[in-house]
């Protein structure tokens, strides 16, 4: 349901708000994560100098662009504080918070995406797409409503959850549900074909176009709309280099956590590393001795907590997940933007 809202905001929301199509999405659900995948060229190069053009004669809309941020925390706020035993008004409060979420993801492309577009053309070409003055506020509201995306996420594990109490439904399918089917289930008072959930919870599948794909008709179905998922080769190093957020250097066992189940890997003064961080990998992060991340700007939440903690951070690395293995030895060089792995696990 999540992936649902994400998806429908950052594909259509934005459309809705900006006029034009930023690039599309592709969820794919394997090992009990998903990952994304999007078309790289027009939302890199493309998008930022299409919305750089939409602000000069927009930038009246840039507080509206932050609004579903600000509802979607603030019925999180509701939901966390409410006491719900009735599954109608757990449906309803879910509706709601899709709603808001799929606006946030407006949010996301201003307060996020607009000053890492900044970041990157600045340092390519020495030039600003955006003016000064307006990053400095998207940066502002970006701290204020960072944790838009936890909040929001883990509201909908908490309806999700008191549904399954309710009705005493597998919670662990439930996260493989489409909100149709969970709208259904509750009309009909019982759960949606358990063998479907089932079988998206032990096998890979996709999300894209509002369709769930299983991975037998992927490729066709990519093939009919003329796209298809680039793997960039990765050769194997012991030297990864990123983008330094926080100067240090430290030697450490390195954990690589990819969701909120593998938190608990992380044991004190062990480097941290994953595809990027936000507010939930705190935890974790406040165990760490360091952190590295496939990717992310300067503003992004590893950088903004490596700071504040004062530990050595290295973002932007593209591979670190897929070349460091849980239990190498690693040095951490964020003085000069460089992970060796020193010994293998």
């Amino acid at each position: 349901i999540s992936v649902e809202s994400y998806y429908n905001g950052m594909v259509n929301k934005t459309k809705e708000f900006f006029g034009f199509k930023l690039s599309e999405n592709l969820f794919l659900f394997k090992n009990g994560t998903s990952q994304i995948y999007r078309e790289n060229e027009s939302f890199h190069n493309d998008c930022p100098k299409k919305i750089s053009n939409w602000l000069k004669n927009n930038e009246n809309l840039l507080q509206e662009s932050f609004k579903g941020l600000q509802d979607s925390l603030e019925i999180s706020k509701k939901i966390k504080n409410s006491d719900i035993s009735d599954p109608i008004k757990a449906i309803d409060l879910l509706e709601k918070l899709n709603n808001t979420f799929k606006r946030g993801c407006i949010g996301l492309i201003t307060t996020y995406w607009i000053p890492v577009w900044q970041e990157k053309y600045k340092k390519k070409s020495s030039i600003n797409l955006f003016k000064e003055s307006t990053i400095e506020k998207l940066k502002e509201t970006r701290n204020q409503t960072e944790s838009f995306f936890d909040e929001s996420i883990e509201s909908m594990f908490i309806l999700l959850n008191k549904i399954a109490d309710i009705k005493n439904w597998d919670k662990k399918l439930l996260k493989y549900i489409t909100f149709d089917e969970l709208k259904q289930s509750l009309s009909e008072n019982k759960l949606f074909s358990i063998e479907s959930l089932e079988n998206r919870k032990n096998n890979t599948f996709a999300y894209i176009s509002k369709k769930i794909v299983p991975e037998n008709k992927l490729n066709k179905f990519l093939n009919e709309k003329n796209l298809f998922i680039y793997e960039e080769k990765i050769e194997s190093t012991d030297t990864i280099k990123g983008t330094t957020a926080n100067k240090g250097k430290i030697k450490g066992i390195a954990k690589i956590i990819l969701n909120r189940e593998q938190l608990n890997k992380i044991q004190v003064s062990e480097i941290l590393i994953a595809p990027m961080t936000t507010p939930f990998y705190l935890p974790a992060m406040k165990k760490a001795a360091a952190f590295v991340t496939d990717e992310g700007g300067v503003t992004c939440h590893a950088a903004i907590i490596s700071r504040e903690m004062n530990k050595p951070c290295i973002i932007g690395t593209k591979h670190a997940t897929s070349l460091i293995k849980d239990g190498d030895l690693l040095e951490v060089d964020a003085n000069n933007g460089i992970v060796r792995i020193l010994k293998g696990s």
